[in-house]
């Protein structure tokens, strides 16, 4: 029953993603030229979107990209938040305007190339490194209550503080899910379908 719940949730946030994205990709432009422009530019900018979250403090769908981070709103064209352009590869929203990132930084900046876990408390306009810098990138982030679950190189890691990680079972994953419910079921998608853990990624 756990496990159904988890996926009727991600199903529902997809759902309501694709909606969205669709939404804003058909604005009321004055010709089909002018549709024809602001779909391929939406398209560009949201080609390569790794994560998606919903900061309920003021219901902004925020998206993850290979080139920064992005808001989405009905008949608007996604606009980037903040100046950052690195790769966000993991992304979650962990509060109000408060959300945990992970991936590679932009090239020409000074950041690592592996972002460790960084941390955003104003929506994304700013981010403050909190832990691993230079060693984690990681592929998936998903948060409940007060504990993030994370892939990074083969393995589940979690934590409560964002600081130190608790490193679980190794698994061949693409990408994690955890119960928004938080019971400790995660769902994970391998080369051999849908896994489970009920014991919060341990086993």
């Amino acid at each position: 029953m756990t496990a159904r719940l988890a996926a009727r949730s991600l199903l529902a946030a997809a759902g309501f993603t694709s909606a969205s994205l669709v939404v804003a990709a058909c604005g009321s432009g004055s010709s089909e030229t002018d549709d024809a422009q602001e779909r391929a530019a939406f398209t560009a900018t949201l080609s390569h979107v790794h994560g998606l979250g919903v900061d309920h403090a003021d219901s902004r769908m925020y998206v993850a990209t290979h080139n920064g981070l992005y808001t989405v709103a009905k008949g608007q064209q996604p606009k980037l938040v903040g100046d950052r352009k690195d790769d966000f590869m993991g992304f979650t929203v962990t509060g109000k305007n408060t959300f945990i990132a992970s991936g590679h930084g932009a090239p020409g900046s000074d950041r690592p190339s592996n972002l460790g876990a960084i941390e955003t408390k104003d929506a994304g306009r700013t981010w403050t490194s909190r832990s691993l810098p230079g060693e984690a990138h990681f592929h998936s982030l998903n948060s409940v209550k007060d504990t993030v679950y994370g892939y990074e190189s083969g393995q589940v890691k979690v934590s409560g503080e964002n600081k130190n990680w608790d490193d679980r079972a190794t698994l061949d994953a693409l990408d994690l899910a955890a119960d928004p419910t938080g019971n400790d079921t995660l769902l994970a998608t391998t080369a051999e379908g849908v896994v489970s853990s009920t014991d919060g990624g341990r086993t």
